[in-house]
């Protein structure tokens, strides 16, 4: 662990609070993103039963990151994870994907999914190191910033199996993953 890291406090988003942490969430992905969820949205997100997540702030109280996650039965997705970029690479993304790995366990997930911008290398190499697997990707996925159909890009779905469940997940047939290996 860096010094980096031990500045920051990451701590479960409680559901009581929902409406209040929406605009911190938002704040985040909006540093963060050239998108950004709406408040309301993210606010019932957070008051739904099956999500649960994670907020990063520094030692000033600031929001710094997030993770949002479904889960139904044995299996989760992330939804939304962000870092903004002064505090990015001091390893908040990878403590908020271990607690939320570890949250996902004790629910009882054994798989938890997501998907990411198939040009977006920081991001699969991240995801790499925490063991997920490419199983799908999603042609145009995503819209181009200026809104230009030929520039949209590919999402590359990817899974990871918690725990000590020996199930595997297999890298799909027909999946360029050419890309993931970013170490």
């Amino acid at each position: 662990m860096t010094a980096a890291v031990e500045t920051y406090v990451i701590a479960p988003l409680p559901l009581a609070a929902a409406a209040a942490l929406a605009s911190d969430v938002v704040a985040v992905h909006a540093a963060a993103s050239q998108r950004s969820w709406a408040e309301a949205g993210v606010a019932r997100l957070l008051q739904a039963p099956a999500s649960f997540g994670f907020l990063a702030r520094d030692t000033v109280g600031k929001p710094t990151g997030f993770v949002l996650l479904q889960y139904a039965r044995d299996e989760a997705e992330i939804l939304m994870i962000a870092v903004i970029p002064e505090a990015r690479r001091t390893g908040i993304a990878t403590r908020l994907l271990c607690d939320a790995h570890e949250a996902a366990e004790l629910l009882g997930v054994t798989r938890v999914f997501l998907e990411v911008a198939a040009d977006n290398t920081p991001a699969l190499a991240l995801y790499h190191r925490q063991q997920y697997l490419p199983v799908g990707r999603r042609k145009n996925y995503y819209p181009a910033t200026d809104g230009d159909a030929a520039g949209a890009r590919d999402a590359v779905l990817l899974a990871r199996v918690l725990g000590t469940n020996t199930a595997a997940v297999e890298p799909s047939d027909g999946i360029d993953d050419s890309g993931f290996d970013a170490s």
